[in-house]
């Protein structure tokens, strides 16, 4: 075991000094991928059909992160200039606390105390800030970089997805085709690395997700058109591999797929994939006793590409981003049994690529 400090990289959008921010009581943002920027759309709370997408004044925005406690989002993203920016934003005024230079990130996350911001850099590093009192972004603690094993050739975090205490950070290492956990240390930022999972199951680990009850973790395996379970133990951070379910029928289990995303329902019940090969959203019914999943069927998304989703607080509407084809669905979500039916209407926003509800929003 050896200790290493671990600096959270969060991109961020260049935002302008006087956004226009929206103020429903509800409301879907939409990063986007290739310098598209930063868009936003209301959502009815009636029948959670979206308005058209309007572009927020920012340069680029391909990830966001928000902390529910002070209404602040997170952006990552290059500016006009190049720059890789990561950037506050407070929500309810449009208000940008501050912006931080970075390496660039393709996933962020924030630490459960909301002190410390975590960001994963594909091209091979973890970086840490720490978060102020007021939501603005601190000192850089640390950046890092894990030894690749022997027979890989890099590190490539696609992933950080801290532990529900707090305590341990989850980094799926898709080229090393491994979960990497590391220890956090909260005062300091500063991270221990513990001993890697590996498995003969994996097929590049790209995305991760806990339970509620902190007993059950999921991992997407983008190249494997499978989801493998986990029994999480707290104590000692510990992933322990019980379970291995495939996304896609058996049927079609041959074809170039590629999962991107996965997500539990709010109710614990069901958990959703996308599949970006087969252009579909998976269904599995999930066992809230032992954690286990199993498959029920995949509907397609309504695009090309659905690489990012999110559902919304009380469980009725999930909105899938179909990058390849540039549009957004929404789907209805069966309270019984978790099934989704599309929604008569699709919205077009170039190139979709990460999304983030967001509730209560006040008018400036």
């Amino acid at each position: 075991m050896r200790t290493v400090s671990t600096i959270l990289l969060l991109g961020i959008a260049y935002l302008h000094a006087e956004p226009v921010i929206p103020h429903s009581s509800s409301e879907l943002w939409i990063g986007t991928q290739s310098g598209h920027g930063l868009y936003h759309c209301s959502i009815n709370p009636e029948n959670g059909h979206l308005s058209p997408a309007k572009r927020l004044p920012a340069d680029a925005a391909s990830v966001l992160a928000r902390s529910r406690a002070n209404h602040i989002t997170y952006t990552a993203g290059k500016n006009t200039e190049g720059q890789h920016l990561l950037t506050a934003v407070r929500i309810t005024d449009g208000t940008i606390l501050n912006r931080k230079e970075f390496s660039g990130s393709c996933y962020l996350a924030i630490s459960p105390d909301k002190k410390l911001l975590f960001s994963a850099n594909i091209g091979g590093q973890i970086d840490t800030f720490r978060i102020n009192a007021d939501g603005s972004l601190g000192d850089q603690t640390s950046l890092i970089e894990l030894k690749a094993e022997p027979g890989r050739k890099k590190f490539a975090p696609h992933a950080v997805v801290p532990s529900p205490d707090g305590r341990f950070l989850i980094v799926p290492d898709i080229a090393g085709n491994r979960i990497c956990r590391l220890k956090i240390e909260p005062e300091t930022g500063k991270l221990t690395e513990l001993s890697p999972v590996h498995s003969e199951r994996f097929h590049g680990p790209r995305h991760f997700c806990f339970d509620s009850e902190s007993k059950t973790a999921y991992l997407v395996n983008q190249m494997g058109e499978a989801v493998t379970v986990f029994r999480y133990t707290a104590d000692d951070g510990t992933l322990t591999e019980i379970g291995h379910e495939p996304s896609l029928p058996e049927d079609q289990l041959t074809i170039n797929n590629h999962i991107a995303e996965i997500k539990i329902h709010p109710s614990g019940k069901f958990l959703y994939v996308s599949n970006r090969g087969h252009d579909s959203i998976a269904l599995f019914r999930r066992d809230q006793k032992t954690g286990m999943i199993r498959f029920i069927e995949c509907v397609n998304s309504k695009g090309k590409g659905p690489i990012s989703f999110t559902i919304d607080q009380k469980g009725r509407h999930l909105y899938c981003a179909n990058r390849k084809s540039s549009n957004i669905t929404t789907f209805r979500i069966s309270p019984e049994t978790g099934k989704l039916t599309p929604a008569s209407q699709t919205i077009s926003v170039p190139e979709p690529v990460c999304l983030s509800i967001f509730n209560q929003i006040m008018k400036p």
